[in-house]
């Protein structure tokens, strides 16, 4: 099958009716084509085996196209009734023969009325074949359309040189039978070439139906093919080659027991395989090399030097096809690669954005009040202090928002650039700050007394001109030595360091209150 997985997957492709049903079908297919191949030595057999035991196989599967149409619908219920008439138009040439066997008695003539249904029966097979085929639809892959074309080149030029060559000879002369004889390697070359679109145009998975119709088909293009090569003379005597044509019977009957009973996945996209991929070059390259050497043994024809020539400029066409189709996929991938990138970087830039915004404050770029007190109990502090700007709702009130906006952000920049040592620094809300040390707490009573002097030392330039000194007070806490949990721990000192701060307040501002030391700095 060339886009489809192999036939060991049927059961997950039919329901379990059909694939029981298949089961038992194809055992006793088995058994009826082993006991005819058994009987073929027998040359007294060959009268029933032709006669009667060929009828078996197309009989069965007419009652299987039957049951076919009355599952199907629409289009699909077309195409089985058109291979329902292609089964009966060939079961009654094969009836004529039969007649001629065991009636007569005596070899059928040819040309006769049974190659008009024979005839028929290509025809309505081909129209079937075409509308059950999902790849009715054009060829969409480039490559797979050069594919289908090498083929079918080949194929035309085996058909010409070996069957319709002959044959055409034989017309010369003007003799019906040979004109009738022609048309058959014609119409398998025509079978053929839906064939090969179906096998390379299919945009989805083959269904089984559709995988066995194919498979049919093409035993009976190599059967067909083996008798116009080496037994023409044979018409009404039971062959080997009758394995071959009820084989084909065989899978018609499969393919309608699978008709109607098929789990359709129209998301599944078709597949390249190997046979796919390598049936071009083998059919090309042998036909190439045995053309070159007929001319240079100075036997060469000009059909099959000039067929050469044409394949091999369609598998250089597909070489060239394919390579465009490499680079257009690998520039994708590239450009998909750096798109993924790109997004990559994105996400991961508003990931660290989204994070930054959720632990600092906006305005100042301080860590915001919840991961300041993160902070406190990730780290081991040993003191907790908290500042707030003096007087800061008169500087809103007297000179507005925006230049109480800049003096919080010219007291964090500055207080950031003056206590490097600082475990962490945040606003906890409005003109308060808070600030954790892992130093001793001498080293944070040092760096607060540096922060109010670098504060008081700070202006503010105000957009009229004016500068605007700010001054602030904090109160320090060391950190709790009782036995609490770090987070009771970290409550409580941010308590008693408030309780400082307002200490530091109600004694003049500008200043730091330690707290249990009951002075000012």
């Amino acid at each position: 099958m060339p886009y489809g997985k192999p036939l060991v997957g049927l059961r997950s492709k039919v329901d379990r009716r059909a694939f029981l049903l298949l089961r038992w079908y194809v055992i006793g297919a088995l058994v009826y084509l082993t006991l005819y191949a058994i009987a073929l030595p027998f040359g007294a057999s060959h009268r029933w085996l032709g006669g009667v035991a060929y009828q078996l196989p197309p009989l069965v599967a007419i009652a299987c196209t039957v049951g076919a149409i009355f599952r199907s619908q629409g289009r699909t219920r077309w195409a089985w009734g058109f291979l329902l008439l292609m089964l009966l138009s060939w079961e009654t040439a094969e009836s004529w023969y039969s007649y001629y066997s065991l009636v007569l008695v005596e070899e059928a003539p040819f040309p006769s009325v049974a190659d008009a249904f024979y005839y028929a029966g290509y025809g309505s097979f081909a129209i079937g074949m075409i509308l059950l085929a999902r790849s009715g639809r054009v060829l969409r892959d480039a490559r797979g359309f050069a594919d289908s074309l090498t083929v079918m080149l080949v194929a035309g030029l085996l058909t010409w040189h070996f069957l319709a060559g002959p044959a055409a000879e034989s017309t010369a002369d003007g003799q019906f039978g040979g004109l009738v004889a022609l048309g058959y390697p014609l119409l398998d070359l025509c079978l053929f070439s839906i064939v090969v679109f179906t096998y390379y145009g299919s945009a989805r998975d083959l269904q089984p139906s559709m995988s066995f119709l194919v498979l049919a088909a093409a035993v009976l293009i190599v059967t067909d093919s083996a008798y116009g090569l080496v037994m023409q003379d044979t018409v009404d005597s039971a062959s080997v080659l009758d394995l071959g044509w009820q084989l084909s019977y065989v899978l018609i009957g499969a393919a309608a027991i699978c008709a109607g009973r098929e789990k359709i996945n129209e998301a599944s996209a078709h597949r390249h395989t190997a046979v796919g991929l390598i049936l071009p070059y083998a059919t090309v390259l042998p036909l190439a090399a045995a053309s070159a050497v007929l001319v240079l043994l100075g036997r060469g024809r000009i059909d099959l030097t000039v067929g050469s020539m044409l394949a091999m400029g369609l598998l250089l066409a597909r070489q060239w096809t394919t390579l465009v189709e490499n680079l257009r996929l690998f520039q994708a991938s590239v450009e998909r690669e750096a798109e993924l990138k790109r997004s990559t970087l994105a996400l991961e830039s508003a990931r660290r954005e989204a994070v930054y915004l959720a632990e600092h404050d906006v305005l100042t770029g301080a860590k915001n009040r919840r991961a300041w007190f993160a902070d406190g109990v990730r780290i081991r502090p040993t003191a907790v202090a908290v500042l707030d700007i003096d007087r800061f709702k008169l500087i809103n009130d007297a000179h507005g928002h925006p230049a109480g906006d800049q003096v919080l952000i010219n007291v964090t920049h500055a207080i950031q650039q003056a206590l490097p040592r600082v475990a962490s620094f945040g606003r906890l809300g409005g003109e308060e700050f808070g600030l954790i040390w892992e130093t001793p707490v001498e080293d944070a009573m040092r760096d607060i007394a540096l922060a109010i002097r670098v504060v008081e030392g700070l202006s503010t330039q105000l957009p009229r001109g004016e500068k605007l000194v700010v001054t602030v007070s904090a109160g320090l806490a060391a950190w709790p030595g009782e036995g609490a949990s770090r987070e009771e721990a970290l409550a409580t000192a941010y308590e008693r360091a408030d309780r400082a701060l307002y200490e530091a307040k109600a004694s003049g501002r500008n200043r730091l209150v330690v707290w249990e030391r009951a002075k000012a700095a």
